[in-house]
């Protein structure tokens, strides 16, 4: 799914593509693309605004145990500070 979201995009400008580190299993070297973790979010936004994006689609699936681990290492609490 991914993958043909960013050939569908890729009509004008060439979308920016971050892959999820330990999660992004496809071939995206046809595009700017940067990889970063799920907790990385500082790192995610730097590179976004690094590339100019002005919108951001989600698209994929990762398994529970990502989320897991996230919660294990407290990464999602500071991800997602209310």
């Amino acid at each position: 799914m991914p993958r043909r979201l960013a050939d569908a995009a890729s009509g004008g400008e060439p979308p920016f593509v971050v892959r999820l580190a330990g999660i992004a299993d496809e071939d995206f070297s046809a595009f700017p693309n940067n990889e970063c973790g799920l907790a990385e979010v500082g790192k995610t936004i730097r590179s976004l605004k690094g590339a100019g994006c002005d919108a951001v689609v989600m698209g994929g699936s990762c398994g529970a145990r990502i989320f897991r681990s996230l919660i294990r290492t407290g990464a999602a609490r500071r991800c997602f500070r209310g």
